[in-house]
C-alpha cells in the first residue's frame, strides 16, 4: 500500500512510526474549530464556466481571517485569474462569518450533532468592481511589499487576533496578529474587506456563470472525519 511504503521511507528513531488520521479533540467546538479551519482557507482555486462553455481558473490571492474568542469568526478571500494589479482581468469575491457563540448555545441545549452555524456569499465582479477591489488591493500591497512591520495598536479593538494572508507574483505573505502588535497596513487591508462587503452587499450585477468551488478534500467527507458523526 502507499501509506506502508510512505511510512517505509521516512526515518526516524523512535520505536515505530504510524500515519493516522484520529478524531480531534473530543470536545465537539474544538472539532467545528478545526472544521472551519479547513472550510475558510479553502478552496486555492475556483473554477468559472461562462456561456461560451469556456472554462477560466481562479487562484486564492488575498484572504483575512478575523477571530473573535467564543464569538465568532469571519473571513474574507479574493481569487483572481492573475495575482496582481493591471494583470487581473476578473475576480471572484467570497466572505463569511462563524456563529460560534450560537454554536456553543445549540449543543448546550441539543448536547448533540448540529449543522456548523455559518452564512456564506460568494459574488463574481463586474468590470468595475474589480476595479474598485484592485484599487484598495494596490493600496494594501504598498504596505507589505517591503516586508511586514510591527507597530504599536491604537485602534485594533475588532477582535482576538486575525490573520492574513496575500500571493503575489513573487510569493506570498501570511501573518497572524492581535491586540498587543499589529502590522504597518492593518487599516489598509481593512479599507479591502470593507470594499468587499460593500459590493457583495450593494451589487445588482448578476454574472450568469456557473462556479466550481474546489476543494482540496471533499468538504463532506473532511466533516464527516472531522466530527466522526
Amino acid at each position: 500500500m502507499i501509506v506502508d511504503e510512505l511510512q517505509n521511507k521516512e526515518t526516524h528513531n523512535a520505536n515505530s512510526i504510524t500515519y493516522a488520521s484520529l478524531a480531534v479533540i473530543p470536545l465537539r467546538m474544538l472539532q467545528y474549530d478545526s472544521l472551519m479551519e479547513y472550510y475558510f482557507r479553502e478552496p486555492e482555486h475556483i473554477y468559472l464556466k461562462n456561456q461560451k462553455g469556456e472554462t477560466i481558473g481562479f487562484e486564492q490571492i488575498f484572504r483575512v481571517l478575523q477571530y473573535k474568542t467564543n464569538q465568532s469568526v469571519k473571513f474574507w478571500t479574493i481569487y483572481g485569474d492573475e495575482r496582481e494589479g493591471k494583470k487581473l482581468n476578473r475576480i471572484i469575491l467570497r466572505k463569511g462569518k462563524w456563529d460560534a457563540k450560537a454554536q456553543i448555545s445549540q449543543l448546550q441545549q441539543t448536547k448533540g450533532l448540529g449543522l456548523p452555524k455559518v452564512k456564506l456569499a460568494l459574488h463574481v465582479c463586474s468590470q468595475y468592481e474589480k476595479e474598485k477591489i484592485t484599487q484598495k488591493l494596490k493600496k494594501a500591497d504598498k504596505k507589505t511589499f517591503d516586508g511586514i512591520q510591527f507597530v504599536k495598536p491604537d485602534d485594533f479593538n475588532l477582535c482576538s487576533h486575525e490573520e492574513f494572508h496575500r500571493k503575489l507574483d513573487w510569493g506570498a505573505v501570511t501573518v497572524i496578529y492581535n491586540k498587543q502588535k499589529k502590522i504597518k497596513g492593518t487599516k489598509e487591508i481593512h479599507q479591502v474587506t470593507d470594499c468587499i462587503n460593500q459590493i457583495m452587499e450593494g451589487s445588482l450585477y448578476v454574472a450568469g456563470e456557473d462556479i466550481v468551488l474546489d476543494y482540496t478534500f471533499p468538504i463532506e467527507q473532511y466533516m464527516n472525519n472531522v466530527l466522526h458523526s
